[in-house]
């Protein structure tokens, strides 16, 4: 199997199929995954090791706290795009102004910038009131925040964007405040796509975490799935494909395990 179908949105729920890029590869057949974690492998030539790069300290406002033995339960996605189109110093500028941070970031290189250390709780999400969900309080204690870096959505077609719903109503007048639009009167926007290095490299990483913590079911949410009012990421992340890729990777780490126990 391949990482082409990341890079593809959730069609699925629309009944449309699939637009994967490129030709697939012929299918090889499997080989024995090595005995060392140095190596470690999910499906046959793909490496499971993210690429991280640590700058502890050097993001947003800092940790709010440092979480308790079994608080992490999952992460939450967002895309960030701070006043640049989603590049990474003009982002980290803007988390500093508006008092928030992440524990990661992921360019669109796919290497993982780490902010913080997964044992640190990031002032990253805020819950809508009667959302409903299983995680409670501010949800930071329990989740990872993980933020795309990703200029989100614009009101004018760019080429190989991908068309869908506005985001919300909130959202829009902000965009009217400041000039970005000219009315929120409209029923359709050009979403950014997310890479396949993006989507694979933070995949690898949020199941690295994840077994490391014995988080071997880990919850995944949208920004807007917890507060209303929040567009990210956008109807361009294909959800439902990378909560399958970080489970099939905790299971391959789970498998490399008990062949070198």
């Amino acid at each position: 199997m391949g990482i082409a179908w990341l890079a593809s949105r959730d069609n699925e729920a629309k009944g449309q199929p699939a637009k994967l890029p490129g030709p697939r590869p012929s299918p090889q057949p499997p080989q024995p995954s090595p005995p060392s974690t140095q190596g470690l492998r999910g499906p046959p030539g793909e490496p499971m090791e993210p690429v991280i790069i640590q700058r502890h300290g050097g993001g947003g406002t800092g940790p709010q706290g440092t979480r308790r033995p079994g608080d992490l339960r999952g992460a939450t996605v967002h895309f960030a795009a701070g006043t640049q189109g989603g590049e990474l110093e003009n982002v980290l500028y803007e988390l500093k102004k508006a008092g928030l941070d992440y524990n990661a970031a992921v360019p669109r290189s796919g290497k993982i910038v780490e902010l913080m250390p997964p044992s640190a709780i990031a002032p990253h999400a805020h819950v809508a009131k009667g959302a409903g969900h299983s995680v409670a309080g501010s949800n930071n204690r329990h989740t990872l925040g993980l933020a795309f870096l990703n200029t989100g959505w614009s009101p004018r077609e760019r080429p190989g964007w991908i068309p869908g719903p506005p985001p919300p109503q909130n959202v829009l007048e902000r965009a009217l405040a400041n000039r970005v639009i000219s009315s929120t009167d409209i029923d359709q926007v050009w979403w950014e796509p997310y890479t396949v290095p993006q989507l694979e490299g933070a995949a690898r990483y949020l199941a690295k975490v994840f077994f490391e913590a014995h988080v071997l079911q880990p919850e995944i949410w949208g920004h807007g799935e917890l507060a209303g009012w929040k567009a990210d990421p956008g109807p361009a992340f294909p959800m439902v494909r990378f909560k399958r890729r970080v489970q099939e990777l905790i299971e391959a780490r789970k498998l490399a395990a008990r062949k070198t126990a």
